[in-house]
């Protein structure tokens, strides 16, 4: 099993999943931990009991494949959009180095409403 397909058992789809930093950029040695951004749509609550308990059985289930610990930064689809297109260290490196792991590409994200995500997954 890959750990992009993860996210797909969700009980509520995420917008995207975005690794980064030193995983991102294939300079990881065995005790580097894996840096990863999930961007849930604006309906689903930050803490949504479901949405909690899948985050965490994914970030489970990425250490036993990997052998590294994940650290997640968790955020709206909207809070994405905004930080994206801002210039906070975190987020300079997320456009700069990260790697889609599932769902809308950084570009799509920056420029995206919230709309467009949600029509992504509405389709799907």
């Amino acid at each position: 099993m890959r750990w992009g397909d993860l996210p797909e058992r969700a009980p509520h789809p995420h917008v995207s999943v975005i690794a980064f930093g030193s995983f991102a950029r294939r300079e990881t040695g065995t005790d580097s931990d894996i840096d990863v951004v999930v961007m849930r749509p604006m309906e689903i609550d930050e803490d949504d009991d479901a949405r909690v308990t899948s985050i965490g059985t994914w970030r489970s289930a990425v250490r036993r494949i990997s052998g590294n610990p994940v650290e997640i930064l968790e955020v709206s689809a909207e809070e994405a959009a905004s930080k994206l297109r801002g210039r906070s260290p975190v987020w300079t490196d997320i456009r700069r180095d990260g790697q889609v792991v599932y769902g809308l590409d950084i570009e799509a994200l920056r420029g995206c409403s919230l709309l467009v995500a949600f029509d992504f997954f509405s389709a799907a």
